[in-house]
């Protein structure tokens, strides 16, 4: 079979084929029937079910939550040295207030 997947004429052949309206309709009724999808339904159970599935779905979970933290710590970077250039001077009074106010209550 992998054999004639590499030859143009059965290539060529197959696609006559499924170019074929009454062939695409055909196709169609079956992809439709009850007993396709039942089977359909029943494959996805045991994909999902699979060790293997589940350990490879793990895996690209864990990356991309750690994809996420990188990100996130570069925005929270990024707004952190936006406030140290900008915001600095304001977070910088309000230690002066704190300072005059516990000054203020001790004499």
């Amino acid at each position: 079979m992998k054999g004639l997947m590499n030859d143009s004429t059965y290539q060529a052949q197959m696609i006559q084929l499924f170019q074929n309206e009454e062939m695409q309709k055909m196709i169609q009724s079956a992809l439709k029937s009850q007993q396709f999808k039942s089977y359909l339904e029943d494959t996805i159970q045991e994909t999902l079910s699979s060790p293997l599935f589940k350990a490879q779905m793990q895996e690209v979970l864990l990356k991309a939550a750690e994809e996420a933290k990188k990100s996130q710590e570069g925005q929270s970077q990024d707004q952190g040295q936006q406030q140290q250039s900008g915001g600095g001077g304001d977070s910088g009074g309000g230690g002066q207030q704190e300072g005059q106010s516990s000054g203020g209550s001790s004499s």
